[in-house]
C-alpha cells in the first residue's frame, strides 16, 4: 500500500486533490494528512509524525496544490521503489548539490512536471507551463543526487535509519535535500522518473530565513558538500557555475522580498494601512505590470483580460489607466488585425 503524507495548511485536505488522487493513482492507498492549520508543525515535525502514522510500505511525500496527469502512477510507485538499489523516487532533481547555494539555481537540473507560475495580482486560473519534461524520452529512470520536495517516495522500513532533522532544522526549507543526502549515505540511489506526469501549482517564495537555512545545510553536510552524481565538472567550471547560481537566487530573492511586502501592503486588492507615496507608487507598478503582460499573452482570453482591467481601473493607487487602455487597443485589437490581414 502506498501512504501519501501531506501537511496542509487546511484543516481539510482539498476535496479536489483528494478525487484527483481516487481517479489517478491506480492501486490501494491511504491519505494521511497532517492539519498544520495553526502553525503547529515546521516541515521537518510535520512528516515525522506522518510517518509514525502511515500503514503503507511506500510513503509519498506530497505538496496540496499539485494535479496528477497519467493514472497508474501509484503502481510506477511501487514497482521503482521495488528495486533494492532505489532508495527515493521524484519527478524533479539535480545531479548537483553545492555547498554554497541551493541545487535550484544551478545547471543540470531535471524536472518532469509541469511548473505554473502565479502572481499576487494574479487569477487563480491564469498561469503559464515552464520546465516541461527536459529529461530524454528513453529515460526512465534518472540517477540524481537529490529531489524536489514537490512529491518523492521512499521505502518506510528506510526510516528505522533515516528522519526528517527535526533538530538542526525548523522551518520548512531544505528538507527534501537533507533526507536525500541521509539516503544517499546509506548507499541508495535518488532517481527522477518521467513515468509521472503532474503539475505543480505555485513556484513558493524565498525569503531571508531560506538563507539562514542553506547555512544550517552546508555546515551539517560541509564533509559530504558538493556532491556531483553523474557529471564531470572541471573545479573551474564548478565555480563559475555556483557564483551564476549565487547570482539567480539572489535575483529571485529580491523579486521574492518584493512579493512579500506586496502581499503585506494588500488584502484583496484593497490597502490594509495608510500607505505613503513611495508606497502607492510600487503597488501601482506592480498592478500594471502584470496587466500589461496579459494583454500581451494571447493564451489568456480577452475576457480575462477585460476582468483585470476593470479590477485595476477601481483600485485607488492605478495612475496609468490611460497608457494600459492604449497597450490594450493596440495588442488586443489593431496589432492582431494587422496580424491576421
Amino acid at each position: 500500500m502506498v501512504s501519501l503524507i501531506i501537511c496542509s495548511k487546511n484543516p481539510q485536505l482539498n476535496p479536489v486533490l483528494r478525487e484527483n488522487i481516487a481517479n489517478t493513482i491506480g492501486c490501494e492507498y491511504e491519505i494521511v494528512h497532517i492539519d498544520n492549520s495553526q502553525n503547529a508543525y515546521n516541515i521537518f515535525q510535520a512528516y515525522n509524525l506522518g510517518v509514525e502514522r502511515a500503514k503503507g510500505e511506500f510513503l509519498c511525500f506530497m505538496h496540496e496544490d499539485i494535479c496528477f496527469h497519467n493514472t497508474g502512477w501509484g503502481k510506477t510507485v511501487e514497482n521503482y521503489l521495488s528495486l533494492s538499489f532505489v532508495g527515493a523516487l521524484g519527478v524533479a532533481g539535480s545531479k548537483i548539490i553545492p555547498n554554497i547555494v541551493d541545487w535550484r539555481f544551478c545547471d543540470f537540473t531535471h524536472h518532469h512536471l509541469i511548473q505554473s507560475t502565479t502572481s499576487a495580482f494574479e487569477l487563480s486560473n491564469v498561469y503559464c507551463a515552464t520546465n516541461k519534461f527536459q529529461m530524454p524520452k528513453y529515460d526512465q529512470l534518472m540517477l540524481v543526487a537529490v529531489l524536489d520536495g514537490v512529491f518523492m517516495c521512499m521505502r518506510s522500513s528506510l526510516f528505522k535509519q533515516i528522519h526528517f532533522d527535526d533538530v538542526n532544522f525548523h522551518g520548512f526549507h531544505h528538507y527534501d535535500s537533507d533526507i536525500c543526502l541521509q539516503i544517499d549515505k546509506l548507499g541508495y540511489g535518488i532517481f527522477v522518473t518521467q513515468s509521472i506526469s503532474l503539475e505543480h501549482y505555485s513556484m513558493g517564495c524565498f525569503s531571508s530565513e531560506y538563507l539562514q537555512h542553506t547555512e544550517i545545510f552546508a555546515k551539517k553536510w560541509k564533509h559530504q558538500l558538493p556532491l556531483v552524481i553523474g557529471t564531470t565538472l572541471s573545479p573551474e567550471d564548478f565555480e563559475a557555475m555556483q557564483q551564476e547560481a549565487l547570482q539567480r537566487f539572489h535575483r529571485r530573492l529580491a523579486h521574492d522580498q518584493e512579493i512579500i511586502r506586496l502581499k503585506q501592503l494588500l488584502r484583496n486588492g484593497t490597502p490594509t494601512k495608510s500607505l505613503s507615496s513611495e508606497d502607492l507608487a510600487f503597488m501601482d507598478h506592480k498592478a500594471y505590470h502584470f496587466r500589461r503582460l496579459c494583454i500581451k499573452d494571447q493564451r489568456i482570453s480577452t475576457q480575462q483580460v477585460k476582468s483585470l482591467m476593470k479590477s485595476y481601473t477601481a483600485l485607488p493607487y492605478a495612475n496609468k489607466r490611460m497608457q494600459l487602455i492604449a497597450k490594450y487597443i493596440w495588442y488586443r485589437i489593431l496589432h492582431y488585425r494587422l496580424i491576421k490581414m
